[in-house]
């Protein structure tokens, strides 16, 4: 069986690539270091380290960020079907509703809560790197890590923020098919 090249972004199962997703380290703590499925572990782990820290428009800017990063369009359209539950109507209702004797509800400065800013752009730039250059199977398991520390409403506006970039991809794809002539242009 012939394996796609690896800069190729293609979602197929391949039984011959099973080897280089986990980790066969000679390690008493089973993490070489140096295999795709460690160098996600680590970079979850670094992330992880500043992002709860991070103010919601660090998150917010740093996952639009990864979202933008994605060049393959069947894992954009998974990430939109995944957070498609965080933009139903009731969820938008009990999000957008405010509590002031909450605190996360209360009108704060939005800061990075002692974080270094210089450090913070740093981490991000890196992880950006990182990741635009990750297979599809480290993308998505890298996304699915960080779905899970987010907030609601993060969650809720990196769908919005995903679902409108498919349908930028989408009508380009479409336009580009017809020759780059669209009737609306």
């Amino acid at each position: 069986m012939k394996h796609p090249d690896k800069s190729l972004e293609l979602f197929e199962f391949n039984l011959g690539k099973v080897f280089d997703l986990f980790c066969r380290g000679d390690s008493p703590s089973g993490i070489c270091g140096s295999c795709e499925l460690c160098r996600l572990k680590n970079n979850v782990v670094r992330v992880r380290e500043w992002f709860d820290r991070a103010s919601d428009i660090s998150q917010r800017r740093f996952l639009i960020g990864l979202i933008k990063r994605l060049r393959s369009i069947d894992l954009l359209r998974s990430v939109v079907r995944m957070l498609h539950p965080a933009n139903s109507k009731d969820l938008v209702y009990v999000v957008s509703r405010s509590f002031p004797s909450l605190e996360m509800d209360r009108p704060t400065i939005s800061d990075d809560r002692a974080l270094d800013g210089d450090k913070l752009n740093k981490a991000i730039q890196e992880t950006w790197i990182w990741f635009q250059s990750g297979s599809y199977w480290t993308k998505a398991n890298f996304l699915l890590a960080l779905f899970q520390i987010c907030k609601l409403h993060l969650l809720h506006t990196v769908g919005l923020q995903s679902s409108a970039l498919l349908q930028v991809y989408e009508k380009n794809k479409v336009d580009q098919d017809l020759g780059g002539i669209s009737e609306f242009s």
